[in-house]
């Protein structure tokens, strides 16, 4: 996947709102195959309301991974440091332990 920024979930954010525009931009045609009528399918109010439905999706989304990968991200960074603490104090400072890469 590519790369936007450097920090993992505004790529996320950037990635999920895409996709919630594209999804947005494609359910009226797909409303269309479905047989909804094509005045209605393809007015501008119907894909306005279909692309701020999916960037709403896309937003839901972004809180939702927030919420459970960052909260065990922090809590796998908090035990790593924990590690790294006790490699310290086991061995001594004065022996150069250094966890930081």
């Amino acid at each position: 996947m590519i790369r936007i920024t450097k920090r993992v979930f505004t790529d996320l954010a950037i990635w999920m709102m895409g996709f919630g525009i594209l999804v947005g931009l494609v359910f009226p045609f797909f409303m269309l195959f479905l047989g909804m009528e094509t005045s209605m399918a393809m007015s501008w109010w119907f894909f306005a309301v279909c692309i701020l439905a999916g960037l709403s999706v896309g937003a839901i989304n972004i809180l939702l991974a927030h919420r459970i990968v960052g909260d065990r991200l922090n809590l796998l960074a908090k035990h790593m440091k924990d590690i790294e603490n006790h490699l310290k104090s086991i061995t001594g400072k004065e022996q150069g332990m250094n966890c930081t890469r």
